[in-house]
């Protein structure tokens, strides 16, 4: 293995070599003995946890100024951006394929509620933000989703939303307005297959996959 520096590695194909702290070194343009990335992932414990944070929070670490921050501000983006790239003609089968469609809610820093409305063949026909605050019954009607989904042409479609400060364990609230779009979906004939929930680095919850759902992508 090579004895060079974080980009040194880069450039000899080395680059799954590098540490979290080499690999931030890198992206901020900074020498590893400048502490910085280090003092960094101590802090936040992880590269997305790092990026999940607000430039209020990073503002506060000596030697990261504007430039620096817009660079993490830039790779957020773009992780966001990557992630949901989706092919039209993949199918949505799982929790597993349908969570990319939702990851910028991860970043988001305050709750919006997204739906994927999908074809016959549950490939994506529409994602959107459905609406920006909190999941409760006096906003999350569901004639307001259906109504997009039947604009969509949809056959069937995902809910899902984000727990800015907290875990992905579902909410009385949230069973609840899911129990009543299961419903109303199925009476329509457009039904919906899963609702995720999302917040920060921790592992997606997916009512299909907690067998809360009677009908599964």
């Amino acid at each position: 293995m090579s004895r060079s520096g974080p980009r040194e590695k880069i450039w000899e194909g080395e680059s799954h070599h590098l540490s979290d702290e080499e690999v931030l070194c890198v992206l901020l343009g900074v020498r590893p003995e400048r502490g910085l990335a280090r003092e960094l992932l101590a802090d936040f414990g992880t590269l997305r946890e790092i990026l999940a944070a607000s430039p209020a929070q990073w503002k506060t670490y000596r030697g990261l100024g504007p430039t620096r921050m817009a660079q993490l501000l830039a790779l957020k983006e773009t992780t966001i951006r990557a992630s949901q790239t989706h092919s039209p003609r993949a199918s949505i089968l799982s929790p597993e394929l349908a969570a990319p469609l939702f990851e910028s809610l991860r970043w988001a820093d305050q709750e919006l509620v997204m739906a994927a409305f999908l074809s016959s063949r549950k490939h994506l026909l529409r994602r959107q933000v459905i609406f920006k605050g909190s999941l409760d019954s006096s906003i999350a009607c569901p004639r307001e989703i259906l109504r997009a989904a039947l604009g969509a042409n949809a056959a069937s479609f995902i809910l899902a939303h984000n727990h800015p400060s907290g875990s992905t364990e579902p909410s009385e609230e949230d069973v609840l307005i899911t129990a009543r779009l299961e419903w109303a979906g199925r009476t329509v004939g457009i039904p919906l297959i899963d609702h995720l929930i999302f917040s920060g680095s921790e592992k997606v919850f997916s009512f299909s996959e907690a067998g809360m759902l009677e009908v599964r992508a």
